[in-house]
């Protein structure tokens, strides 16, 4: 699967209904994400996540991670780091929100120091973790901690305003449709529009390469083996709940 940012794009969103999105939040623009490209980023740990959580997201940020350095923490050590801005941190919390779902939305965010008491305002971004089991982790952590690197490189190369625009995000992400010159895209039937659920019609749309309906385990499986001639897609909606793109990882 793609690592970097270039392989990231938002296109043909058109086509996609909303059943798989993910919920996520972009935070305080490229003055607040170019800090964090100075710092160290401490990766939280806890017995209280579960086995599966803290073993994916060691493997998900080793495998991906590059746009800062870091290490992994104890929970208990967070409080030894936050106060001091030289750190940036990964974090898990949990929210409730009657709005989205009536349960409560396991997050993965990133977040400078210089604050313990930070609020979730105040993550530079951060997105939902869809888990029904342990096993999922080994995806769930795969795709969120993509996602949070490329919009963390995307505002690093790009001013994007602390009040963020999601025309102006797609238009950044667009300008890279040539990375997806002979990629092989995997979606599922049930992601996209009835209208499109014939293949022949997507293949019109997608011409840069191969394009077919796959099974849910098969596209959780190439995410797992990192195939970086495959591309997936990844629905994404902001904290108000309108707006819907397609993140390609």
């Amino acid at each position: 699967m793609a690592t970097i940012y270039m392989r990231n794009l938002l296109i043909f969103i058109f086509i996609f209904c909303s059943q798989t999105a993910i919920f996520g939040q972009f935070g305080g623009g490229s003055k607040a994400i170019r800090k964090i490209k100075d710092t160290e980023l401490m990766v939280i740990l806890d017995p209280a996540y579960g086995d599966g959580y803290n073993e994916e997201i060691q493997n998900a940020v080793k495998k991906y991670w590059t746009f800062t350095k870091y290490r992994f923490i104890s929970g208990p050590q967070y409080k030894k780091y936050c106060n001091d801005p030289k750190y940036s941190f990964l974090s898990r919390f949990e929210v409730k929100e009657a709005s989205v779902v009536e349960e409560k939305i396991i997050f993965l965010g990133i977040i400078q120091g210089g604050s313990c008491g930070q609020a979730v305002g105040d993550f530079a971004a951060y997105f939902n973790l869809w888990v029904w089991g342990e096993k999922a982790y080994a995806v769930e952590c795969v795709r969120t901690v993509q996602i949070l690197q490329n919009y963390l490189q995307l505002g690093t190369d790009n001013d994007i305003p602390a009040l963020k625009n999601w025309e102006d995000i797609c238009r950044l992400y667009n300008r890279r449709k040539h990375e997806l010159n002979g990629k092989q895209w995997l979606l599922q039937t049930a992601d996209v529009l009835e209208e499109y659920q014939d293949i022949r019609k997507v293949r019109t749309i997608y011409t840069r390469g191969k394009v077919r309906f796959a099974e849910f385990d098969e596209i959780d499986d190439a995410i797992k083996e990192g195939n970086d001639s495959t591309i997936y897609h990844q629905l994404c909606y902001d904290s108000e709940g309108y707006r819907f793109h397609v993140w390609f990882l």
